[in-house]
């Protein structure tokens, strides 16, 4: 059933000829509010994530961040949001990588575990390398990036050598994940009789 429209008031629009506009409440007049206010905030500074786009509203809200049962965060201040947003820098989680070598016949299967304390951020489907440290040159040379699975682990396999390998698996960030590299494992020399 429909509210009938001597419910809600119309008052003419300011500077509008023909435009009116009535009043309303709840969250099904909020969400919109809030969702045109958030892609401003996003507009202001792209690099934002979600996460960041909320903390901006409601720090920026009549209620300075906190919350009441009656307002909420409070009344939005889009002005104020958009502000914040421009000079914002997103806030990075921490991350952390984690690698483990096994041989097994000659082949070395290296995993590697990334992982974040912060809840809501994805170690899934990130670009994770595999490095060998080659002792004549001093540098790390990269043999392979494989995507982490669901899970936030990556697998790569090589064979063993006759020289011990030295091995990392390096995360290089991205504007929600910090960059992260695993302590070094070396892999024993292949015994020959």
């Amino acid at each position: 059933m429909t509210e009938p429209a001597a419910s809600f008031p119309r008052v003419p629009l300011p500077g509008s000829l023909r435009g009116l506009y009535g009043y309303g409440s709840g969250t099904s007049f909020a969400a919109p509010e809030v969702a045109g206010a958030a892609a401003l905030v996003m507009a202001a500074n792209p690099l934002l994530g979600a996460q960041d786009v909320a903390r901006i509203l409601k720090e920026s809200a009549s209620g300075r961040g906190a919350w009441t049962a009656e307002l909420g965060y409070g009344v939005l201040d889009v002005a104020k949001a958009v502000d914040i947003a421009t000079g914002a820098q997103p806030q990075i989680a921490p991350a952390g990588l984690k690698l483990v070598a096994r041989t097994v016949r000659g082949r070395v299967t290296l995993r590697a575990s990334l992982s974040s304390p912060v809840r809501g951020v994805s170690t899934a489907a990130r670009a994770v390398a595999f490095d060998r440290y080659n002792a004549t040159r001093k540098a790390w040379r990269s043999l392979a990036k494989v995507q982490t699975r669901s899970d936030g682990k990556a697998v790569f396999r090589l064979r063993e050598e006759r020289t011990p390998l030295k091995l990392r698996a390096r995360w290089v960030g991205a504007i929600d994940l910090a960059p992260a590299s695993s302590k070094a494992v070396t892999v024993k020399a292949l015994r020959y009789r």
